[in-house]
């Protein structure tokens, strides 16, 4: 969708009141709009602000307007959906907006992240990457949004694997560079297939079945200065 588009905001701070939009027009702004967000607008002392300059696409609005709306959650907000609306709510910060909320589905965790760790004196026959958080050449970065299937193609590539280990290795875990561990994806390997002809793909049983033993998020403990490929002690040497 293309179209210049202004976020705009009503804020009553003395009731700790918010209501964030969006509007092709600027007299969308001061138009009918659901009982909450009036009654947020027209009470004495509310502001009424709007970016300066419109974004450039209503696409871009929409995420912007749900940052907002998300950084105003991070308050304690509940959110409350009734009728296809949205009606928020904590006694702190109220966020009144019918539609807008539906639009955080833009915003996605960088990386799964769950309580845990898991040692690394635990893992055998297991190979373990080290993925940085960008893109690299067509292969997906660690984005929490992005399914197991998708992101194998990082993890899974391309690591020269000397032919003496290929057929010991049994699992690969995907951790993610700087973050004291945190493991990104965990694959079982399938032993019985080839490396591609320069040995340096791992053969996954199932790319999209990253979490087989419920350990993605949690942080793998045991084992510093992890760079590029390790193995577990019983694959070293």
């Amino acid at each position: 969708m293309t179209g210049e588009t202004w976020l705009y905001l009503y804020e009553d701070r003395s009731e700790k009141r918010l209501y964030v939009g969006i509007a092709d027009r600027l007299d969308r702004v001061w138009g009918p709009h659901n009982a909450d967000a009036e009654t947020v607008r027209d009470a004495p002392g509310s502001q009424i602000l709007q970016t300066v300059e419109p974004f450039s696409s209503r696409d871009d609005a929409l995420k912007a307007e749900a940052v907002a709306i998300h950084v105003a959650m991070l308050s304690g907000v509940a959110v409350y959906h009734a009728e296809g609306g949205v009606s928020v709510s904590d006694g702190q910060v109220r966020v009144a907006n019918r539609a807008g909320v539906g639009s955080t589905s833009v915003l996605g965790p960088a990386v799964k992240r769950k309580k845990g760790t898991v040692s690394f004196d635990s893992l055998s026959g297991t190979a373990i990457v080290t993925i940085s958080a960008g893109h690299m050449d067509d292969r997906r970065g660690p984005y929490g949004g992005a399914g197991g299937a998708v992101f194998s193609q990082r993890a899974q590539k391309w690591w020269k694997i000397a032919p003496a280990k290929q057929h010991k290795v049994e699992r690969l875990i995907a951790i993610l560079a700087g973050s004291h561990g945190v493991i990104l994806g965990d694959w079982d390997v399938d032993v019985r297939s080839g490396y591609g002809p320069n040995g340096d793909v791992f053969p996954l049983v199932d790319p999209a079945d990253d979490d087989p033993r419920k350990i993605k998020g949690m942080r793998l403990v045991g084992v510093s200065g992890q760079s590029g490929r390790i193995y577990s002690d019983d694959l070293r040497g």
